[in-house]
């Protein structure tokens, strides 16, 4: 997929995605800079178009969230030889497509597209709605789920550059208590953390979501553990900040403030009630 840019209203490319990422890297561009976006067919920043496609997920990841979430919108998946668009709305792919393939051919192409990375557009509108895909299901019936190990790991594609992958120690997932961040401008509304890690940003697909234009798309990665929650920047444009210190790794403790842009969370502990006897 090509490029076209705008700095200072001068129009520049077309580029690929990999020449504006070591542009972006290099200093070269700005944040004030623009793409244009084929698929919406306007003109959004650039800089969350590098931050949206830094490779948290793999494409399989991305998809079965999209069934989760339920948001509607395209997930673009493409590589050096070739781009496929897959529409979902609610929980439902209803159209897939590229310049050779549609419905459900094309979906299974996209989710095993080789050397791959995407993007995601919200709420942008299919031409057609040609098919309808129920997320869940599918990814059940071909084996798609996060978190799911799959009997021939080595023929599992990961389309995309992903971060390592947190080794989970199964003694950890019998914690007594839960942990709950709670907001600081709405104390009733509490984030309970279930799983043992969380991703935190606007993304539809993340762990959890906070809709705020100073939360970055995958702005930070929660790892719960005995000793605290454990934090890691994911390179957010606003930082991540524990007790008002930047950290790019850091612990959060009980009564800790976790600063993400302005948006403040405290973290709470939650002692789990022990089963009443029969």
């Amino acid at each position: 997929m090509d490029y076209w840019i705008s700095i200072n209203n001068n129009q520049m490319g077309p580029y690929r995605l990999e020449q504006l990422q070591a542009m972006w890297q290099q200093g070269q561009l700005t944040s004030d800079a623009y793409y244009y976006d084929s698929v919406r067919s306007e003109w959004l920043l650039l800089r969350e178009l590098i931050e949206s496609v830094r490779g948290l997920f793999t494409v399989e990841e991305a998809f079965v969230r999209l069934g989760q979430n339920r948001q509607r919108g395209c997930l673009s998946v493409y590589n050096t030889v070739e781009t496929l668009h897959v529409f979902v709305d609610g929980g439902f792919v209803v159209c897939a497509m590229s310049d050779k393939d549609h419905g459900e051919f094309a979906l299974s192409r996209a989710l095993g597209l080789e050397n791959s990375a995407y993007e995601w557009f919200y709420d942008a509108n299919p031409p057609t709605k040609d098919i309808r895909v129920n997320i869940p299901e599918y990814a059940l019936k071909h084996s798609i789920a996060r978190d799911v190990r799959i009997a021939n790991t080595a023929t599992r594609k990961q389309n995309t550059v992903a971060l390592p992958k947190v080794v989970r120690d199964k003694t950890e997932v019998k914690l007594n208590f839960t942990y709950v961040l709670v907001p600081n401008e709405s104390p009733q509304q509490g984030i309970r953390l279930v799983k043992i890690t969380h991703v935190v940003g606007r993304e539809p697909y993340c762990d959890v979501v906070i809709s705020n234009a100073q939360i970055s798309r995958k702005h930070c990665l929660l790892e719960v553990s005995e000793q605290g929650l454990k934090v890691k920047d994911l390179e957010s444009s606003n930082g991540t900040f524990v007790n008002d210190v930047p950290v790019r790794d850091g612990l959060l403790k009980v009564g800790d403030k976790l600063d993400l842009g302005r948006y403040r969370l405290i973290l709470h502990k939650e002692q789990k009630r022990a089963p009443d006897a029969a």
